[in-house]
C-alpha cells in the first residue's frame, strides 16, 4: 500500500505539469496534438468578451486547443503562441488577445523556410503581409484593411520584377484613363477639320 502511494505521489504531478504550466502571472499549455507541439499561453482576463460571428476564437479545454468561429468554450487563448513541426522546426508564431489573433504572425515549411508574414487586429488581416516561395524569396507582398486587400499588391515575376495590382475594400481598382491624351486627340481632331473646311471655301 505504501509503495503505491508512493507511485501515485510520483506520477500525478508529472500528469499536470505536461499539460499546464502555472506561474504568478498566466499559464501555459504545452501539448502535443496529431503532428504539432505547441506552447499557448493563457493569462487571465478581467473578462471574456462578446463573441462576434464572423471571428475565429481559439481557447483551450479538455487538453486541446481549438479554434470556432463566433463562439468558444473554455479557456481563451492570451498571450504568446508557438507551434513546432515533430522534427522542431518552428511551424508558427505570434500573439492571442483573448482568443483572437493580433500583431504579426509568421509560419514556417517544415524545411525551416519562411512560408508567410501576416499582420492581424481583433482578429482580422489588417496591415502588411507577405508570401514567401520555397527559397524564402518574396512572391506577394500586400496589404489589408478589415480583412480585405487594400492598396497595391504586388506579384513577383523573378526577383527584379513584380506585376503591380490596385485594390480598394477587396475590390480591384482599374486604372484610369489619361483624360488629358483623350482631350488632345480632340483637339486634334477639330484642328484637321477646321483646316479642310477653310480649304473648301477658299476654292470656291
Amino acid at each position: 500500500m505504501k509503495k503505491l502511494i508512493y507511485i501515485l505521489m510520483l506520477v500525478c504531478p508529472v500528469m499536470v505539469n505536461a499539460q499546464i504550466v502555472p506561474t504568478d502571472a498566466f499559464q501555459k499549455v504545452r501539448l502535443t496534438q496529431g503532428d504539432r507541439m505547441l506552447l499557448a499561453e493563457i493569462k487571465p482576463v478581467s473578462s471574456n468578451p462578446k463573441a462576434k460571428p464572423g471571428l475565429w476564437y481559439s481557447w483551450y479545454s479538455a487538453s486541446q486547443i481549438n479554434t470556432t468561429q463566433g463562439g468558444f468554450s473554455g479557456k481563451l487563448l492570451n498571450g504568446e503562441y508557438k507551434e513546432w513541426y515533430l522534427n522542431k522546426n518552428l511551424k508558427e508564431q505570434g500573439q492571442f488577445d483573448r482568443g483572437l489573433k493580433s500583431g504579426i504572425w509568421k509560419t514556417w515549411r517544415e524545411d525551416g523556410t519562411l512560408s508567410a508574414t501576416y499582420t492581424w487586429k481583433n482578429g482580422q488581416h489588417n496591415g502588411p503581409f507577405a508570401v514567401y516561395n520555397e527559397k524564402g524569396l518574396p512572391q506577394t507582398q500586400g496589404s489589408y484593411h478589415n480583412d480585405l486587400l487594400d492598396g497595391k499588391i504586388k506579384n513577383y515575376v523573378n526577383a527584379d520584377s513584380a506585376e503591380v495590382t490596385r485594390y480598394k475594400d477587396g475590390k480591384v481598382v482599374l486604372p484610369k484613363r489619361d483624360s488629358s491624351s483623350f482631350l488632345r486627340r480632340i483637339n486634334i481632331f477639330k484642328h484637321k477639320k477646321g483646316k479642310k473646311d477653310s480649304t473648301s471655301v477658299k476654292k470656291q
